[in-house]
């Protein structure tokens, strides 16, 4: 997965397959999005974060079971972290309501 910030007020994030082919790409703008929450699950993963600024959109990560790994490539002070920030109960609640979006 690759993260980057553009500017203060943009985010961009794609998902890759195994193959590293995208298989999801978004856009987002600090007018819209005020967190993204991304739920790494069991696989084991590969984050970049990239950007010159810290952006006004906060991102939070959650690893998972899987072996990941974190890499900031940014200029700006990034935090990665590998404590899971949400209950089972709020991480089963989060991907039923993915689906439905």
């Amino acid at each position: 997965m690759e993260i980057k910030r553009i500017g203060r007020h943009m985010v961009s994030v794609v998902l890759y397959d195994t193959a590293r082919l995208p298989v999801y790409q978004r856009l987002f703008h600090d007018d819209f999005t005020k967190e993204i929450r991304i739920l790494l699950l069991n696989g084991d993963d590969i984050t970049a974060i990239e950007g010159e600024e810290n952006s006004t959109i906060k991102i939070i990560i959650d690893d998972g079971e899987g072996q990941n790994e974190f890499v900031d490539k940014s200029k700006s002070r990034s935090v990665f972290t590998s404590i899971n920030p949400f209950s089972s109960a709020e991480r089963c609640s989060m991907i039923t309501t993915c689906h439905h979006i």
